[in-house]
């Protein structure tokens, strides 16, 4: 039994996780179209579809993804990361959505494995801003921390995009 109740966690910690990045992906999109006064609806601006690059590359910067191909062919690399860090020094709701989200992603990491091994997810991020996020997620605060900082943040198109993908994925929102 208390093997199903740790795969069951670790799923649904997955899709909060993926929401999670979801959400942070909207939320760094939304902001560069605010800082370069675009219409983040309009698809055929230019100045928009760099930033929906940008976000991309940015976000899975901080969820301690590769660097797409795509990426490298439009943008500079360092240019992303130094964005990525400036977001996490100005932006202390969405600093504390990424240190629980890789420490979400370390548990389970260490979960899959089951060993010890050294290598910690994020360890530049988490060692910088870790100590100020000291609770550790549960499932219930990790979902609360997601869903409120959409609600609070988010334009009410990509928040309904949010609930519409967790509903199909099997997270109940409100």
């Amino acid at each position: 039994m208390f093997g199903f109740l740790k795969k069951n966690v670790n799923a649904v910690m997955k899709n909060f996780l993926e929401i999670s990045s979801i959400v942070n992906y909207f939320a760094i999109f939304e902001m560069l179209c605010a800082i370069d006064k675009v219409d983040d609806g309009d698809a055929e601006n230019e100045t928009v579809a760099l930033n929906r690059l940008r976000a991309a590359a940015i976000s899975n910067y901080l969820f301690c993804k590769p660097f797409q191909q795509m990426h490298k062919e439009k943008l500079d690399e360092d240019a992303v990361i130094a964005d990525a860090e400036r977001w996490l020094r100005t932006d202390d709701l969405f600093c504390g959505l990424i240190v629980q989200s890789l420490r979400v992603m370390n548990t389970l990491e260490f979960r899959n494995k089951n060993n010890s091994e050294e290598t910690i997810i994020g360890e530049k991020i988490l060692n910088e801003y870790g100590h100020i996020y000291k609770d550790a997620p549960n499932p219930q605060s990790f979902e609360n921390l997601i869903f409120n900082l959409a609600s609070m943040t988010l334009q009410d198109d990509h928040l309904n995009q949010v609930r519409s993908y967790a509903n199909k994925i099997g997270i109940q929102t409100n």
